[in-house]
């Protein structure tokens, strides 16, 4: 960022691009009568994602989710690409959000289902890395020797690293409690129903009016995919097995899909849980394959973060102290 604002600020951004560089985000900073801008600029690769988050915890700001999830609420697979709804709450949280479901999909399967609450949604990006020659947490991007010790990592199943979790996976509680009523959810009266359906775009009110509330199932961690590529890559070579070979094993229409397994870039994605279990009986269960499988429903509605208010792109000189934890971290 830069206090004084002139055209040589607004135009050097341009010219380190040329350094490799390119401009992420800008954020306004309003300064008494004045105004300032602080840029983002990342390294311009497509190995990498970043996250701009200038969450505010102030404990003023905070909020409580309200949501009216219960029975007949619409489940969306996007794993599986399949839909369907809750037929059932089996178990409750403290605060009287589901905590554990029954679905009925399209298809007419059921399947019990646990729910994530709010509160606990950082746990998706809790996975991290230990090397298993002196137990320290290795970075988070792909390094072929650990930063502590030394050793060389990813040459064979004994040296790739351990994964694990910094928040604990719970559980959840399969008690089955009896359900006297339907849980229906009741709309009310909006401006967006009487005008012709569509696609609203970034209004959250119009699309929670079109979509309404509902649970999206997901993967309860994500493993970061460079370092899902490298494990795979790994197992292949030990097992002497090729790409064609994996392909064979799954079936012609794989052909695409495994190839993406591997990758390390943005291009890259991992297998479903459906695929893990054949990766499972080529290679064996894993950790790995464990965590990767674990999925949960996670509340999909408009609703304030629970974490806090998320300042908008154009702030008072007086916020800039939510940049000061960016900059020690």
């Amino acid at each position: 960022g830069c206090r004084e604002v002139s055209l040589e600020v607004l135009t050097k951004p341009y010219y380190i691009t040329s350094s490799g560089y390119v401009l992420r985000n800008m954020i306004v900073v309003k300064n008494g009568t004045s105004w300032f801008p602080v840029f983002m600029m990342v390294f311009d690769t497509k190995k990498r994602t970043y996250q701009f988050n200038l969450i505010s915890n102030d404990s003023d700001k905070k909020h409580t989710v309200k949501e009216k999830i219960g029975i007949h609420t619409k489940v969306h697979d996007n794993l599986n690409k399949k839909k369907g709804y809750v037929r059932k709450v089996i178990d409750y949280y403290n605060d009287g959000l589901p905590s554990v479901v029954e679905i009925e999909w399209e298809d007419k399967t059921a399947e019990v289902q646990s729910v994530i609450h709010p509160k606990d949604e950082a746990i998706k990006e809790s996975i991290i890395f230990i090397c298993p020659f002196c137990n320290a947490e290795l970075d988070k991007k792909v390094t072929n020797e650990c930063s502590s010790c030394g050793s060389t990592l990813w040459i064979s199943s004994s040296s790739i690293p351990r994964i694990a979790t910094k928040i604990p996976l719970q559980k959840p509680n399969f008690v089955v409690k009896c359900v006297h009523k339907e849980e229906l959810i009741v709309k009310g009266k909006s401006k967006y129903e009487e005008i012709p359906n569509y696609n609203w775009g970034a209004s959250p009110a119009a699309r929670k009016r079109v979509v309404g509330d509902m649970l999206t199932k997901i993967r309860i961690c994500d493993i970061p995919q460079p370092f899902f590529a490298r494990f795979l890559k790994v197992l292949i070579k030990e097992r002497e097995l090729s790409i064609k070979k994996l392909i064979d094993i799954f079936g012609e229409n794989y052909k695409h899909t495994v190839p993406h397994w591997l990758r390390e870039d943005l291009g890259g994605s991992p297998p479903k849980p459906k695929d893990l279990d054949t990766l499972e009986e080529v290679f064996g269960s894993t950790e790995w394959f464990s965590l990767l499988k674990l999925t949960a429903l996670k509340i999909q509605t408009v609703k304030p973060s629970i974490n806090g208010k998320m300042p908008e792109d154009f702030l008072d000189s007086k916020d800039m102290t939510i940049f000061l934890k960016l900059f020690k971290s």
